[in-house]
């Protein structure tokens, strides 16, 4: 039983953040960043005071044998916050970060008097990746660096174009050990491995995997062109005003960030597909409503809805978005990618120049405009089944996937 004192002292943890420090992983010693509201049993802000916080690790259950443990002395900020980093005085690279669950508990002595309070206990529900990796893939961290986390969090993108997906956080690797991918396209994921795949090149000499769907040949990747099929050069857009306010024919990858482009591959304006020298390799062309009709046709028959040359299935799209919690973020309902379509939540690029919902809806231009000239896209939901037909802007930035010419 704690004293009444202590009881009057018990704070209450207002945050807690625990997450990667991505600038720590290509050096050692290896920290975990943590920061927490520090108040009182009043619930009042322990401002500007000197604490000594001590931190221990249980392995297998909240109340498991301790594994881990150290003391800092620590100033609370005008606002109670504490920020620090764990590991400072005691190394976590000893750990044996997949031998199972891990909580951390946290104690407060509040006057540097040696009695500690226990302020809470919290399971660690994601590995800190660069601490559970093993030395070998430690050295790919350091060696190559990590551009990005999953929106699922069960995988390391490294800037050199590999992955390390982390076992028992998703369905992407449900065994015990990290599965490490030379690069994300080899991503088992991606496509269908129970059907044959085609190939086309584009004018770069980029091949890309193709897939028949009925009459029709589709390619099966987000193209990443950036040459017209005459070879003309394509502009490529990073600021935010040129790109909001320009009609020239542009790409950009998703974020600025050139990571993203396997296998998400370029964001392109309207006018890239409006443009006569056609950005789609020799015998190829972007897909116009009809084409996209008679896909969505061939998957569901009620696709057509009921406006002439309109499509919305409540069906089709689960068929055509690639499997899985790898790319696409949960529930990705319906996924089965039994067309190879292998359908990628690219996400798009606004007319205002800001970026949206990667890994939420794949966006694919159409090579049509309705009465008010606006462009028709192509849309696929993580949430839901539906394959849908919508509006935008000429000056949006989205996916485009090729279709062979009949």
């Amino acid at each position: 039983m704690k004293s009444k004192k202590a009881m009057r002292l018990l704070c209450l943890i207002m945050g807690l953040t625990i997450f990667l420090n991505m600038e720590m992983l290509s050096q050692a010693p290896l920290y975990i960043p943590y920061q927490a509201a520090i108040r009182n049993a009043n619930n009042g802000v322990l401002s500007n005071q000197d604490i000594q916080v001590r931190f221990r690790i249980h392995s297998f259950d909240i109340d498991g044998p301790i594994i881990w443990e150290e003391t800092q002395s620590l100033q609370t900020s005008s606002l109670g916050l504490i920020n620090t980093q764990l590991g400072l005085n005691s190394d976590l690279a000893s750990i044996s970060w997949g031998a199972g669950d891990f909580f951390l508990q946290i104690e407060v002595d509040y006057s540097n008097s040696g009695n500690y309070v226990e302020i809470g206990r919290q399971q660690l529900m994601s590995v800190p990746y660069a601490l559970f990796a093993n030395e070998s893939i430690r050295s790919q961290v350091a060696l190559n660096g990590i551009s990005s986390v999953s929106s699922v969090g069960d995988t390391l993108f490294l800037s050199g174009g590999q992955f390390i997906i982390i076992p028992g956080i998703s369905g992407a690797n449900g065994g015990s050990s990290p599965v490490v991918g030379s690069s994300v396209c080899d991503n088992p994921e991606n496509f269908n491995p129970n059907l044959e795949y085609g190939s086309v090149t584009d004018v770069e000499g980029k091949a890309y995997k193709t897939i028949q769907i009925g009459i029709q040949e589709w390619m099966a990747e987000n193209l990443s062109v950036k040459k017209f099929s005459n070879g003309d050069e394509i502009v490529n857009v990073v600021n935010d005003s040129v790109w909001s306010n320009s009609n020239q024919a542009a790409w950009c990858y998703y974020a600025n960030d050139s990571v993203s482009v396997c296998p998400y591959g370029l964001l392109y304006n309207w006018p890239v597909v409006n443009d006569s020298r056609n950005v789609c390799p020799v015998g190829w062309h972007v897909p116009t409503t009809i084409d996209w009709l008679i896909m969505l046709l061939e998957l569901d028959p009620d696709a057509q809805g009921n406006c002439t040359g309109c499509y919305y299935s409540t069906s089709a799209g689960g068929p055509l978005k690639s499997q899985g919690y790898y790319f696409w973020s949960p529930p990705n309902a319906n996924a089965t990618n039994s067309t190879g379509f292998s359908g990628l939540p690219g996400g798009y690029r606004h007319q205002t120049a800001v970026f949206f919902s990667r890994n939420l809806y794949a966006y694919y231009w159409t090579a049509n405009v309705n009465g008010s000239n606006n462009p028709y896209y192509t849309r696929l939901n993580y949430q839901n089944n539906n394959a849908e037909q919508g509006t935008g802007n000429a000056r949006q930035g989205m996916s485009i996937r090729c279709v062979r010419n009949q």
